[in-house]
């Protein structure tokens, strides 16, 4: 939410990602075939260290950041051969940055948020079948964002969507989430998100 000037918020994250198949620009899942179909028995696995920060620039806005560092592997069966294919690549991912600003404070509070991802990397300077780290190009979005707290329980509620205009060849994106988080300990908080 919209911080306190001055105020600055910092999380760090692992995550970790495996996928056989993929969704093309109808919605329709497919099988993971590899750039050309050039393999069967695909496998996405991503591992990434993410940083997001925000800063409270005034009492209506916030500056909002996130950045990754990724290590990406795809691979399968040859489809000429049947030998195991597999390549890596480690790297920076996109760089997002946003400015939240407030539009409702009180019990409930809501914020419009337009926010652009800078590409770090260029798909084109990767080696044949090496898995991009991002699309190489910048995306442009805005979303609003509403949420309150739970105090029975020490905890918050959010929710929000908006719409992604996507630049290279991925399409564009309607964008939504739900999470909810307790305390639940003086150094434990569960969270729980969906998007």
């Amino acid at each position: 939410w919209v911080r306190a000037p001055g105020e600055i918020y910092f999380k760090s994250s692992a995550s970790y990602l495996t996928s056989r198949e993929l969704y093309d620009a109808q919605g329709r899942a497919k099988p993971l075939l590899g750039i050309g179909g050039a393999y069967t028995s695909g496998r996405f696995r991503e591992l990434a260290s993410a940083l997001y920060v925000e800063y409270g620039l005034s009492r209506a806005i916030t500056v909002v950041g996130g950045w990754a560092l990724k290590s990406v592997r795809v691979g399968g069966v040859a489809v000429s051969g049947g030998a195991a294919l597999s390549e890596t690549a480690t790297g920076p991912g996109d760089l997002r940055l946003a400015l939240r600003w407030r539009v409702l404070g009180g019990a409930t509070v809501a914020a419009l948020q337009p926010e652009i991802k800078v590409p770090l990397s260029n798909p084109a300077d990767r080696r044949a079948f090496q898995p991009d780290l991002g699309s190489g190009a910048a995306d442009f979005g805005a979303g609003l964002e509403v949420g309150g707290a739970l105090p029975g329980v020490h905890g918050y509620w959010t929710g929000g969507g908006g719409y992604r205009l996507r630049g290279g060849r991925a399409p564009d994106e309607a964008f939504w989430d739900v999470e909810a988080g307790v305390d639940a300990g003086a150094r434990l908080k569960l969270r729980a998100r969906y998007d």
